[in-house]
């Protein structure tokens, strides 16, 4: 998992793996991997821009909905909305929630 001081969460790697796909990112979940360094990168600064849906009805699991506005993502541009859950539980890392999903939304 990674955070970062702007970020109002902690990214699970399986977070990020789905931001790759989603963006058009290729490779492997290893720092050594470009590819997942800047999907990284790009999810974090997408942390700051996203607005709060749904406060646990619809995850049944007590995580949040969040979601961004139009956004351009990956090598092939493409205006889409993204849907991010977070898990708001404390965690061994700290006290920051958990982003651990990331998907298309209309």
């Amino acid at each position: 998992m990674t955070g970062h001081r702007d970020c109002p969460w902690y990214i699970s790697i399986a977070a990020i793996e789905e931001y790759m796909w989603t963006a058009v990112y290729h490779g492997s979940s290893e720092l050594t991997n470009p590819d997942f360094v800047e999907a990284e990168r790009a999810l974090l600064e997408l942390c700051a821009s996203a607005e709060v849906r749904d406060t646990g009805t619809r995850t049944g699991s007590g995580g949040q909905i969040w979601r961004t506005g139009r956004i351009t993502v990956g090598r092939r541009p493409r205006a889409v909305r993204l849907e991010l859950t977070v898990m708001p539980a404390e965690r061994v890392e700290g006290q920051k929630p958990q982003l651990v999903r990331v998907r298309l939304k209309g």
